[in-house]
Protein backbone atom coordinates (compact mmCIF):
# COMPACT_ATOMS: atom_id res chain seq x y z
CA UNK A 1 0.00 0.00 0.00
CA UNK A 2 0.79 3.39 -0.19
CA UNK A 3 2.70 5.40 2.71
CA UNK A 4 -0.01 6.57 4.54
CA UNK A 5 -0.34 9.47 7.51
CA UNK A 6 -4.05 10.29 8.91
CA UNK A 7 -5.13 13.16 10.59
CA UNK A 8 -7.89 13.16 12.98
CA UNK A 9 -9.70 16.35 13.81
CA UNK A 10 -10.72 16.17 17.56
CA UNK A 11 -14.36 15.72 18.67
CA UNK A 12 -16.51 18.96 18.73
CA UNK A 13 -16.44 20.89 22.18
CA UNK A 14 -18.68 23.73 22.98
CA UNK A 15 -16.48 26.04 21.67
CA UNK A 16 -16.95 24.97 18.30
CA UNK A 17 -20.71 25.29 18.18
CA UNK A 18 -20.53 28.49 19.28
CA UNK A 19 -18.04 29.20 16.63
CA UNK A 20 -15.52 30.32 19.43
CA UNK A 21 -11.16 30.29 18.82
CA UNK A 22 -10.00 27.49 21.32
CA UNK A 23 -6.24 28.06 21.28
CA UNK A 24 -4.62 26.53 23.92
CA UNK A 25 -7.61 26.44 26.10
CA UNK A 26 -8.55 23.24 27.71
CA UNK A 27 -11.95 22.47 26.79
CA UNK A 28 -13.61 18.70 27.10
CA UNK A 29 -15.39 17.39 23.84
CA UNK A 30 -19.21 17.47 24.05
CA UNK A 31 -21.20 14.05 24.08
CA UNK A 32 -22.92 14.24 20.69
CA UNK A 33 -19.72 14.55 19.10
CA UNK A 34 -18.53 10.68 20.61
CA UNK A 35 -20.64 8.96 18.00
CA UNK A 36 -18.77 10.86 14.91
CA UNK A 37 -15.43 10.11 16.66
CA UNK A 38 -16.42 5.99 16.64
CA UNK A 39 -17.52 5.85 13.45
CA UNK A 40 -13.79 7.67 12.11
CA UNK A 41 -12.46 4.81 14.85
CA UNK A 42 -14.59 2.31 12.63
CA UNK A 43 -13.36 3.44 9.67
CA UNK A 44 -9.72 3.65 10.73
CA UNK A 45 -10.31 -0.18 12.07
CA UNK A 46 -9.80 -1.19 8.04
CA UNK A 47 -6.26 0.02 8.28
CA UNK A 48 -3.16 -1.41 9.40
CA UNK A 49 -2.56 0.76 11.96
CA UNK A 50 0.63 1.89 14.03
CA UNK A 51 1.30 1.18 17.69
CA UNK A 52 0.58 4.04 19.40
CA UNK A 53 -1.39 6.41 17.77
CA UNK A 54 0.16 10.09 18.37
CA UNK A 55 -2.17 12.83 19.54
CA UNK A 56 -1.73 16.24 20.75
CA UNK A 57 -1.69 16.49 24.30
CA UNK A 58 -4.68 18.96 24.97
CA UNK A 59 -7.76 17.17 26.80
CA UNK A 60 -10.61 17.74 23.57
CA UNK A 61 -7.75 15.50 21.69
CA UNK A 62 -6.92 13.43 24.45
CA UNK A 63 -10.40 12.14 24.50
CA UNK A 64 -10.87 12.24 20.86
CA UNK A 65 -7.58 9.38 21.06
CA UNK A 66 -9.10 7.26 23.83
CA UNK A 67 -11.99 6.99 21.83
CA UNK A 68 -10.19 5.59 18.60
CA UNK A 69 -7.63 3.41 20.62
CA UNK A 70 -9.87 1.82 23.15
CA UNK A 71 -11.45 1.06 19.27
CA UNK A 72 -8.30 -0.45 17.64
CA UNK A 73 -6.49 -2.16 20.98
CA UNK A 74 -3.63 1.34 20.37
CA UNK A 75 -1.86 3.05 22.59
CA UNK A 76 -1.54 6.90 23.05
CA UNK A 77 1.67 9.00 22.57
CA UNK A 78 1.13 12.27 23.70
CA UNK A 79 2.83 15.00 21.62
CA UNK A 80 2.46 18.67 21.91
CA UNK A 81 3.67 19.72 18.25
CA UNK A 82 0.78 18.92 17.36
CA UNK A 83 -0.87 21.62 19.92
CA UNK A 84 -2.81 24.49 17.64
CA UNK A 85 -1.73 27.77 17.28
CA UNK A 86 -1.42 29.67 20.75
CA UNK A 87 -3.47 32.74 19.71
CA UNK A 88 -3.23 34.79 22.59
CA UNK A 89 -5.46 37.28 23.41
CA UNK A 90 -7.70 35.72 20.83
CA UNK A 91 -8.42 33.03 22.73
CA UNK A 92 -12.46 32.58 23.04
CA UNK A 93 -13.43 35.33 21.11
CA UNK A 94 -15.94 34.95 18.46
CA UNK A 95 -14.45 33.69 15.08
CA UNK A 96 -15.50 36.76 12.66
CA UNK A 97 -14.30 38.85 15.70
CA UNK A 98 -10.48 37.88 15.20
CA UNK A 99 -10.35 37.27 11.44
CA UNK A 100 -8.58 40.96 10.68
CA UNK A 101 -6.39 40.06 13.57
CA UNK A 102 -5.71 36.63 12.64
CA UNK A 103 -4.58 37.25 8.65
CA UNK A 104 -2.38 40.11 9.91
CA UNK A 105 -0.50 37.75 12.06
CA UNK A 106 -0.66 35.18 9.60
CA UNK A 107 0.60 37.84 6.81
CA UNK A 108 3.57 38.90 9.33
CA UNK A 109 4.24 35.50 10.64
CA UNK A 110 7.38 36.19 12.80
CA UNK A 111 5.22 39.24 14.75
CA UNK A 112 3.87 37.25 18.09
CA UNK A 113 0.52 37.15 19.21
CA UNK A 114 0.22 38.81 22.64
CA UNK A 115 -0.22 36.12 25.44
CA UNK A 116 0.60 33.53 22.61
CA UNK A 117 3.22 32.96 19.40
CA UNK A 118 3.87 33.89 15.99
CA UNK A 119 2.12 31.97 13.62
CA UNK A 120 5.83 31.07 12.28
CA UNK A 121 6.81 29.35 15.43
CA UNK A 122 3.49 27.13 15.49
CA UNK A 123 3.95 26.85 11.83
CA UNK A 124 7.55 25.49 11.97
CA UNK A 125 6.48 23.05 15.17
CA UNK A 126 4.08 21.75 13.28
CA UNK A 127 5.90 21.13 10.16
CA UNK A 128 8.71 19.59 11.94
CA UNK A 129 5.91 16.79 13.09
CA UNK A 130 4.33 16.32 10.04
CA UNK A 131 7.68 15.62 8.31
CA UNK A 132 8.56 13.30 10.81
CA UNK A 133 5.29 11.45 10.45
CA UNK A 134 5.83 11.44 6.41
CA UNK A 135 9.76 9.63 7.21
CA UNK A 136 7.69 6.68 9.72
CA UNK A 137 5.14 6.17 6.93
CA UNK A 138 7.92 5.86 4.17
CA UNK A 139 10.00 3.85 6.23
CA UNK A 140 7.18 1.49 7.33
CA UNK A 141 4.87 1.61 4.33
CA UNK A 142 3.15 -1.23 5.47
CA UNK A 143 1.70 0.63 8.83
CA UNK A 144 -1.02 3.65 8.90
CA UNK A 145 0.04 6.39 11.15
CA UNK A 146 -2.67 7.84 12.88
CA UNK A 147 -2.92 11.68 14.23
CA UNK A 148 -5.06 13.21 16.58
CA UNK A 149 -4.71 17.13 16.47
CA UNK A 150 -6.79 20.49 15.71
CA UNK A 151 -8.17 22.30 12.59
CA UNK A 152 -5.41 24.84 12.44
CA UNK A 153 -2.80 22.10 12.49
CA UNK A 154 -4.55 20.51 9.36
CA UNK A 155 -4.36 23.44 7.58
CA UNK A 156 -0.99 24.17 8.30
CA UNK A 157 -0.11 20.87 6.91
CA UNK A 158 -2.08 21.67 3.98
CA UNK A 159 -0.32 25.24 3.93
CA UNK A 160 2.91 23.36 4.17
CA UNK A 161 2.37 20.79 1.03
CA UNK A 162 0.58 23.13 -1.13
CA UNK A 163 1.57 26.73 -0.12
CA UNK A 164 -2.19 27.83 -0.28
CA UNK A 165 -3.09 29.73 2.84
CA UNK A 166 -6.68 30.31 1.89
CA UNK A 167 -8.21 28.09 4.85
CA UNK A 168 -6.06 28.86 7.55
CA UNK A 169 -8.18 31.12 9.52
CA UNK A 170 -11.48 29.28 8.59
CA UNK A 171 -9.98 26.24 9.66
CA UNK A 172 -13.41 24.17 8.98
CA UNK A 173 -11.91 21.85 6.01
CA UNK A 174 -12.30 18.81 8.36
CA UNK A 175 -15.62 18.44 10.75
CA UNK A 176 -14.77 17.81 14.08
CA UNK A 177 -14.16 14.04 14.97
CA UNK A 178 -13.41 12.99 11.35
CA UNK A 179 -10.27 12.78 9.38
CA UNK A 180 -7.78 13.65 6.49
CA UNK A 181 -5.42 11.22 4.88
CA UNK A 182 -2.02 12.24 3.25
CA UNK A 183 -0.42 9.64 0.89
CA UNK A 184 2.57 9.19 -0.36
CA UNK A 185 1.99 8.10 -5.10
CA UNK A 186 5.25 8.55 -6.67
CA UNK A 187 7.08 10.46 -4.59
CA UNK A 188 4.00 13.11 -4.12
CA UNK A 189 1.67 14.28 -1.06
CA UNK A 190 -1.94 13.86 -2.15
CA UNK A 191 -4.92 14.24 0.13
CA UNK A 192 -7.36 11.60 0.56
CA UNK A 193 -10.37 11.66 2.44
CA UNK A 194 -10.90 8.77 4.82
CA UNK A 195 -13.62 6.59 3.49
CA UNK A 196 -14.17 8.74 0.23
CA UNK A 197 -11.20 7.33 -2.00
CA UNK A 198 -13.09 8.62 -4.60
CA UNK A 199 -12.43 12.27 -3.05
CA UNK A 200 -9.14 13.96 -3.37
CA UNK A 201 -6.79 16.62 -4.24
CA UNK A 202 -4.01 16.26 -6.81
CA UNK A 203 -0.38 15.51 -6.63
CA UNK A 204 1.65 18.03 -4.66
CA UNK A 205 5.45 18.13 -4.16
CA UNK A 206 6.13 17.48 -0.59
CA UNK A 207 8.19 21.10 -0.41
CA UNK A 208 7.81 23.51 1.77
CA UNK A 209 6.27 26.64 1.11
CA UNK A 210 8.06 29.63 2.59
CA UNK A 211 6.91 30.00 6.16
CA UNK A 212 8.15 33.98 6.31
CA UNK A 213 5.93 34.85 2.71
Amino acid sequence: MNPTLILVRHGETALNTERRIRGWMDVHINEDTKAVIARTASRLSLFPLHNPLVSSDLTRAKETAEIIADDNFLEIELDERWRPWDVGFMTGMKLEEVIPAMNRYIDNPREEVPGGESFNKFFLRVKDAFREEVAAVVAQPEEVRVVVTHSRNIEAVRYFVTGDKKTLVQANSVAPGCATSWQIISGKLVEILVGDPASHEEKRDVEPANPES
